[in-house]
C-alpha cells in the first residue's frame, strides 16, 4: 500500500523558501501542493522558478491557504514579526507548522504559538535544520560518552569584533550565536544539569538572531 503523501503549503516567497522547496520535492512521504504571498502573480512565479507540480495551487493571500482544507501542513518562512499572527491562524485551522528561524520576536511570542499548536492538536517544527542532521546526533553522542571523550566541564570559544566593517561584525555575530546554540544542543545534559532546567520546552534561543 502506497504511503500517503503529506500535502505541504508554502506561506511566503522569501529567497530561503526556494532551498526548502527542494527539499520537500525530494522528500519521499510529502509534496507541495500550494503556495502563497501577498500577490498572485509573486506566488506563481516562484511556483514556476522553483519546479512546483502543476497541481499546485496558487494563492495571493496567506488566508486562503491557511483555509484550504487539502492543505495538511504549512511551511512558513515569513519575516519574524509576522509569525505570531500567520503562526497561531495556521494552528487554528488546523495546519501542522514548519516554521523559519527565529520563531518569535521574543518568548511570550514562542509560548503563544506553542500555546496555538497544543491546543489545536497540531505538530510544531522550527526550521534549524542542523539539529535534525544524523551527523549532529552522532557528535552529540561522542561528547557525551565518557568512555570515548572524557568528562566534559566546559567549552569556550572567542571571536573578534571588526569595528569598522558592519559585513564583518554581522558575520561574526552570527558566527558566535550559532556555535553557542550548537554547544548548547551537543551538550545539552551538562547545561540543563548546571541550571537544573530542561532546555528543550519552552526555552527560545532564538529571540537574538535574523535571516
Amino acid at each position: 500500500m502506497a504511503e500517503t503523501l503529506i500535502q505541504i503549503g508554502i506561506v511566503g516567497c522569501a529567497d530561503i523558501a526556494r532551498k526548502v522547496s527542494r527539499a520537500i520535492n525530494l522528500a519521499p512521504n510529502a509534496a507541495i501542493c500550494a503556495v502563497s504571498s501577498r500577490s498572485h502573480e509573486k506566488a506563481a512565479a516562484f511556483a514556476a522558478a522553483n519546479g512546483l507540480p502543476l497541481s499546485a495551487k496558487v494563492y495571493g493571500s496567506y488566508e486562503a491557504i491557511l483555509e484550504d482544507p487539502e492543505v495538511d501542513a504549512v511551511y512558513m518562512p515569513l519575516p519574524t514579526s509576522l509569525h505570531l499572527k500567520w503562526a497561531v491562524l495556521a494552528a487554528q485551522n488546523k495546519k501542522h507548522l514548519l516554521l523559519e528561524k527565529p520563531v518569535a520576536l521574543d518568548v511570550a511570542q514562542f509560548d503563544h504559538i506553542l500555546e496555538a499548536c497544543e491546543s489545536s492538536g497540531v505538530q510544531f517544527m522550527d526550521n534549524t535544520m542542523w539539529v535534525h542532521n544524523p551527523r549532529t546526533a552522532a557528535m552529540a553522542n561522542f561528547l557525551n560518552d565518557a568512555q570515548r571523550f572524557g568528562n566534559l566541564k566546559s567549552v569556550s570559544f572567542r571571536s573578534l569584533f571588526f569595528h569598522n566593517c558592519v559585513a564583518m561584525q554581522l558575520l561574526f555575530f552570527f558566527f558566535t550565536f550559532f556555535n553557542s546554540i550548537l554547544v548548547i544542543f551537543l551538550v545539552g545534559k551538562m547545561v540543563r544539569d548546571f541550571y537544573n532546567k530542561d532546555f528543550t520546552k519552552n526555552q527560545c534561543f532564538y529571540d537574538s538572531a535574523s535571516e
